[in-house]
């Protein structure tokens, strides 16, 4: 009796936001629904597999630079002569294939381009534990069905995307440039990585160091990344009248993340920093568990297929989730020694870590079949100097625009904790059994692990006695 009457009373206390999120999820099955049907309905290149055809598209998203390639998302516009018109609502349908073109290639977002080559169905494949990447739906989510390989390319105009788009790329590039004139490499790819998500430039040895060492969250722009840039924006505009200040520094966040590329983990960051922005100017209490769910059905209803086949969605949902409920769960235990100190925010960091690494590791296992054994302890030692490090960063970029000689001794400083972070991650990266691996975490022992962590969850959340 008394756990139905507390629970009644949660429910009343939250009823407007149950009722919003129900509806919400009614409209995403909806979606969900709708999108699975159509993307299941043939279309013109569906009997073009395996052959050579020709056509022409726009580059629709940033070229991704990889160690040894580009690849290109093209969004199709015409397709041969040769389909006959009955074929003409196929046509009409977006078509989007991935095209890998060489890594020093000039194309940019926006070129309209004349390609041909062989279109080819994208596959599954193995990762270095053994566990099958599930690629097609990956690719699936963004709205890719094929690719091509080294395909023929032919520009045929410039600037045919977004202009705003266009002109934050344009930034983007000269910043990166900027910081590249000062900072020597590999820390420049990696100062570029946690200030604006260019984390391929790195190389595949560097990355795969990152991974085993457990800090490849840091070099992608997360959410992580998305909370100290938008605090410095609003901290920057915080000079201003209180709502035109809130304005401008959300404005100024909505930029910088379509300047990035604005992947999965940054939007569902800049959702949330955006109710926080909103709340502030309303003067409404700002609560980061509904901001969460309001965050991750936005997104599930703008696109559906994320649930499921997007990782970066899936960590950044669960990461934000459990430092918001398990957080206070393992802060109350070290509440009660005083082994590890308040001071300079360590306990917090400890705390926020630890919360991170063990809510997480039944989906990584699940998903990558990787466990690294020394992640807590290269977290704990890189992420306090991650703030200073973006902002000696950013302010080197800033000032390379007016002198580089100025932009040197924030520069120097931005190399040494770049250089620091880079060592940390490749020294525990390959000491023996840094990392353990397997290839066969079942999907029912993840489920069945998360089910006892949520059973945990709401007994502790709900003040439950253990006796009832």
């Amino acid at each position: 009796m008394r756990i139905k009457t507390h629970f009644r009373t949660r429910v009343q206390e939250h009823g407007v936001l149950i009722a919003v999120i129900f509806i919400g999820l009614i409209i995403f099955a909806c979606r969900y629904a709708f999108v699975v049907w159509d993307s299941d309905k043939p279309d013109v290149f569906s009997t073009e597999v395996g052959k050579t055809i020709n056509f022409q598209g726009i580059i629709a998203t940033e070229p991704d630079k990889r160690e040894n390639s580009t690849r290109l998302t093209i969004d199709v516009e015409k397709v041969p002569d040769r389909f006959d018109s009955s074929n003409e609502k196929k046509n009409s349908r977006n078509i989007r294939v991935l095209l890998t073109v060489s890594r020093y290639s000039k194309w940019q977002y926006g070129d309209r381009i004349q390609v041909s080559g062989k279109l080819q169905k994208p596959e599954n494949f193995l990762g270095d534990t053994g566990i099958e990447f599930d690629y097609i739906s990956y690719l699936a989510k963004d709205g890719i069905r094929y690719q091509m390989f080294q395909p023929k390319i032919t520009l045929v105009s410039r600037g045919n995307g977004n202009p705003i788009k266009e002109k934050l790329l344009k930034i983007k590039y000269a910043f990166t440039g900027k910081i590249e004139a000062v900072i020597p490499e590999p820390a420049s790819a990696l100062m570029g990585g946690i200030l604006l998500g260019s984390k391929h430039s790195l190389g595949k040895d560097l990355l795969e160091d990152f991974q085993r060492a457990g800090v490849i969250h840091i070099v992608v722009l997360s959410g992580y990344n998305i909370a100290i840039i938008a605090e410095f924006i609003m901290w920057f505009f915080g000079f201003l009248p209180k709502r035109i200040g809130l304005t401008f520094g959300a404005i100024g966040i909505l930029l910088f993340v379509g300047m990035t590329g604005a992947g999965a983990s940054t939007i569902r960051a800049t959702i949330m920093a955006l109710i926080a922005v909103l709340g502030k100017g309303l003067g409404k209490t700002y609560v980061a568990s509904r901001a969460l769910f309001l965050a991750a059905l936005a997104m599930l209803i703008y696109n559906p297929l994320i649930l499921l086949s997007d990782p970066s969605f899936q960590l950044s949902f669960l990461a934000t989730f459990g430092l918001i409920y398990v957080s206070p769960i393992i802060e109350e235990k070290f509440s009660l020694t005083k082994f590890i100190p308040e001071k300079f925010k360590i306990r917090e960091l400890v705390v926020s870590t630890l919360t991170t690494q063990v809510f997480l590791l039944p989906f990584l296992l699940y998903k990558t079949g990787m466990f690294s054994v020394v992640s807590l302890l290269v977290n704990l030692l890189i992420l306090a100097f991650i703030p200073f490090t973006m902002f000696m960063g950013f302010i080197a970029g800033a000032i390379g625009f007016i002198s580089t000689t100025f932009a040197l001794p924030f520069a120097f400083l931005a190399h040494i904790f770049l250089s620091y972070t880079i060592f940390l991650s490749e020294f525990f990266a390959n000491i023996p059994f840094s990392v353990l691996t397997t290839n066969s975490f079942p999907l029912w022992l993840m489920v069945v692990i998360y089910f006892f962590y949520f059973y945990y969850l709401w007994r502790f959340h709900m003040k439950i006695p253990k006796n009832l």
